[in-house]
């Protein structure tokens, strides 16, 4: 199976394998080239230890470590990190070096296949070495599958001749971990949790519509024109390939869910309910995700029912998204939410980090709730204005990093209620999830600004600078802990 080949990114490349921008058949795959086994902790403690889940390394940790060195990297522009009135020099060989660590970091995701296909959410220690191990998370492959961000932003690293290999190494990396979910994991309108397809719930239902969001959104670029330049570089059998879903596959897969939505939806909670009132706030946040990519292709490929679905799925996500407002605390949204007839609660104690900045990076990220530039664009066009509170709510929820570090670090947990550090150590997931979340989605709002903003505006240069170091910092720390730079 294709996909099977793709996921089994540690094979050697081949002499007969294409190159970059060559044209491909229905069965040819990108190889991508083996490198030693990954090494990303788990926590930095308060001297800089790290440590290492029981089970060992952890897929998500390498996943939020390359979304990071992406983040940065694509960030390290004029207009952003490296304007001249912040720190020009990331422009140069800094970004250069982070779009190679990129690549190296995806390589090593090799070193998570599976032999049966998928990718395990641990590498264990063996006998005979170190090799994949568990069965594969839809909640990994929902914030995996955004590896699809570098291959949309690869021509910012044209000028260092990475950008062949940032727009097609992920591209065959991200198709074949959504045809995985959507091949294994999907049938008549619901995702679940594991391959035999006998787990399904809330959880499962918000992982799998945001592990399978890259497939919609892959059709959409390669449909606009303003697409051309990144999803638009494959042809049209080579996505088909490498998906094994065309535009009309999807249509009907987006017609299955949202009637399972539909089916779901609770008006008096102003929630969708899978068994239970409560959501994971991650899994929450990759179901508005999932719905975004969901309203976009029925109103972009469908008919005038497909339109009015559409619409119907980009209200009802606007109700959840209020009622996480609602929810929110001074330091941070709750790990879980309990939608009910009298408003939507906290149903954890505590704010977990990794939790927090994953449902932001949902929300502002790739094909997310707060990118309308084009296509249905309801943001804008609804009468009801909601982007400026929409704004103001994102404001909040990044400015509360201030409150998530200690001595610099991003701690992993705090009390709901008095902000005390539940676990003060640092974790790898969630210092990735931050500097996404911080990166993608500081300008939402009127709190933050790119440095071309601050010269009539102290408080909001002073506001914003101080996101960028932090956002710097966190990386720094986190790229210090990665093998491949002490190399």
């Amino acid at each position: 199976m294709v996909a099977a080949l793709v996921l089994a990114v540690a094979a050697c490349e081949r002499a007969d394998q294409p190159t970059p921008g060559e044209d491909a058949d229905d069965a040819t795959v990108i190889a991508i080239p083996a490198r030693p086994a990954s090494h990303v902790p788990r926590w930095l403690d308060d001297e800089g230890e790290q440590h290492f889940d029981d089970r060992g390394a952890r897929f998500i940790d390498l996943v939020q470590a390359k979304h990071a060195i992406f983040a940065v990297g694509a960030a390290s522009r004029a207009s952003e990190l490296a304007h001249e009135q912040f720190q020009p020099a990331l422009a140069g060989e800094a970004m250069v070096r982070r779009g190679r660590l990129w690549l190296e970091l995806l390589r090593h995701s090799g070193d998570f296949a599976l032999d049966a296909g998928g990718m395990a959410p641990y590498q264990v220690v063996t006998e005979d070495g170190r090799k994949a191990d568990g069965q594969p998370r839809l909640e990994d492959y929902a914030s995996a599958v955004y590896a699809y961000h570098m291959h949309h932003r690869a021509g910012r690293w044209a000028d260092h001749e990475l950008d062949d290999s940032l727009t097609f190494y992920p591209a065959a990396y991200f198709t074949a971990l959504v045809r995985e979910v959507l091949d294994r994991h999907y049938a008549d309108g619901r995702f679940y949790a594991d391959r035999d397809q006998e787990h399904f719930g809330a959880a499962s239902m918000g992982h799998g519509l945001a592990a399978t969001h890259p497939a919609f959104y892959a059709w959409y670029r390669w449909h606009k024109q303003e697409g051309a330049d990144d999803m638009g570089r494959l042809s049209e059998a080579r996505l088909r390939a490498w998906l094994g879903y065309g535009p009309d596959d999807l249509l009907r897969i987006a017609r299955e869910l949202a009637a399972e939505l539909d089916t779901a939806w609770d008006e008096n909670r102003g929630s969708y309910v899978f068994a239970s009132p409560e959501w994971e706030l991650d899994a929450l946040g990759g179901l508005l995700r999932g719905s975004k990519a969901l309203w976009e292709h029925l109103y972009v490929f469908g008919d005038e029912e497909d339109t009015a679905l559409a619409r119907t799925l980009y209200r009802r996500s606007l109700t959840l998204l209020a009622g996480v407002a609602d929810a929110a605390g001074e330091y941070g949204l709750p790990a879980r939410l309990r939608f009910t007839d009298e408003g939507v609660r906290a149903a954890s104690e505590t704010v977990d980090t990794a939790r927090h900045w994953q449902f932001l990076t949902h929300l502002v990220a790739g094909y997310a709730l707060m990118r309308e530039r084009e296509g249905a664009g309801f943001l804008d066009a609804d009468g009801n204005a909601p982007r400026q509170w929409l704004g103001e709510f994102l404001d909040a929820q990044i400015d509360v990093y201030r409150h998530h570090l200690q001595d610099g670090r991003l701690m992993a947990r705090l009390d709901m209620e008095s902000g005390e550090a539940l676990d003060a150590r640092a974790g790898i997931e969630a210092m990735g999830a931050f500097v996404v979340a911080a990166l993608e989605g500081y300008r939402n709002g009127t709190a933050y600004d790119r440095p071309g903003a601050w010269a009539d505006d102290v408080e909001l240069a002073e506001r914003s600078r101080a996101l960028y170091h932090a956002v710097l910092k966190q990386t720094v720390l986190l790229e210090r802990r990665l093998p491949l730079i002490r190399q």
